[in-house]
């Protein structure tokens, strides 16, 4: 998603107007409110980090919500079964094509990190900023 855009404008963007039947959100709090905007109705929003939605209407757009925060159960074993059912199944998704992942067409290698990390917070990528090992 670019981060320059409104979030309503990412799903209809991407997706002729529908909004994306699945929105995989990573970063956690600061973007799942924007996650509801971005989903069509119906749609699935997954998050890794046990973030609720906020946004108002997000009931009214019947989504199917999945939230795991993996860290605690991996460390305490509690829950763990459920939590890799949850994770096997968005690899499955991953590995059916359910989900795409977007990605800025600049791509940098460890010689030029600065200029990486000075795109990620000020260069307005396109998705995510890939770095590259260029050793051998």
């Amino acid at each position: 998603m670019n981060a320059a855009s409104a979030p309503a404008e990412w799903g209809a963007d991407a997706t002729n107007g529908a909004g994306f039947d699945y929105v995989y959100n990573t970063p956690g709090e600061p973007s799942i409110d924007a996650s509801v905007l971005a989903v069509k109705d119906f749609g699935t929003i997954l998050d890794i980090l046990g973030h609720f939605p906020t946004q108002p209407g997000f009931q009214a757009k019947w989504l199917t919500f999945k939230s795991v925060f993996a860290g605690r159960p991996i460390v305490s074993g509690d829950r763990a079964e459920e939590v890799g059912e949850i994770l096997t199944a968005t690899a499955d998704m991953v590995a059916g094509g359910d989900f795409r992942p977007l990605v800025d067409e600049r791509q940098f290698t460890f010689d030029s990190i600065g200029d990486a990390h000075q795109t990620a917070e000020h260069g307005s990528p396109t998705g995510k900023v890939v770095v590259t090992n260029s050793w051998t």
